[in-house]
């Protein structure tokens, strides 16, 4: 399988063999009130060629979603191992990678109320022959402002910069996160939440002087106007950790954000 692009239409040879495939196998258990599953994952990359080495990752997704009475628990752990740098030339690094979270949600009539653990691992550099960085799961919203990947999909551009202005990352690893969080539904369409977040870093690297991540409270207001469209309104306030000093000794301020959303499903 070979990838060749071209420069003015002349093939260029440094780009020849730089393909990436992915490659997909599971078995899932349906039973009454959820299922259960294993999802196994080869990553084969030559993109990075031309830097010296090539990906060959596996990676091992086991997952539960399960309804007990009015308690739901949702989880999954996210394992890889494999060769994150099959050298060309020199000494490979050996990907040994772990994430999991869990969330549980329990009903109490129109209330609710419930906890998520999120974590993905760190690595602080001390072995340059294994990558330990854990799973980014970017696709996870936890917070309004904490490793909120809509939040950085969507934020305005720089009026001086030719790029979206990225102060922040919705990358969530190298994380410890708890969330905990309470919810009433006045009626079936309506939907009010108050949550509490914490974070902090499960490695010091020398990037940063800090874990701490901070601290985060978000409420929200939802309405189904129909079966597929819903307006939201929030706030949240972040009180900003030291992790994002960076190596500086720069004071960090809190952050907060206002907003309404109107989301349409089809």
């Amino acid at each position: 399988d070979y990838s060749v692009q071209s420069v003015g239409g002349v093939p260029y040879a440094g780009k020849v063999d730089v393909d990436n495939q992915n490659m997909w196998l599971y078995g899932i258990y349906n039973f009454k009130g959820g299922n259960t599953g294993l999802l196994y994952k080869y990553t084969f990359n030559n993109s990075n060629r031309l830097l010296g080495f090539k990906t060959k990752i596996h990676t091992l997704i086991p997952y539960l979603k399960a309804t007990f009475g009015p308690v739901y628990v949702e989880g999954e752990v996210i394992y890889s191992f494999g060769k994150a740098r099959a050298m060309e030339a020199g000494t490979d690094v050996d990907a040994a990678q772990l994430g999991a979270y869990l969330q549980v949600r329990a009903n109490f009539g129109p209330a609710y109320a419930g906890g998520l653990y999120l974590y993905s691992a760190g690595d602080d550099g001390s072995d340059p022959t294994k990558s330990k960085l854990g799973p980014r799961t970017t696709d996870m919203n936890p917070a309004l402002i904490l490793a909120n990947d809509e939040l950085q999909t969507w934020e305005n551009r720089n009026a001086v910069q030719t790029s979206a202005y990225t102060a922040y990352t919705s990358d969530k690893y190298n994380i410890h996160m708890i969330k905990l969080f309470g919810g009433f539904n006045p009626n079936a369409k309506s939907n009010v939440e108050l949550a509490f977040i914490t974070a902090k870093a499960d490695k010091l690297t020398a990037a940063n002087v800090s874990k701490n991540y901070g601290m985060e409270i978000d409420a929200t207001a939802s309405y189904k106007i129909y079966d597929n469209l819903t307006y939201m309104v929030g706030a949240a306030y972040l009180w900003t950790g030291d992790c994002f000093k960076g190596t500086t000794t720069n004071e960090v301020g809190n952050d907060y954000l206002l907003m309404n959303r109107l989301t349409l499903s089809f």
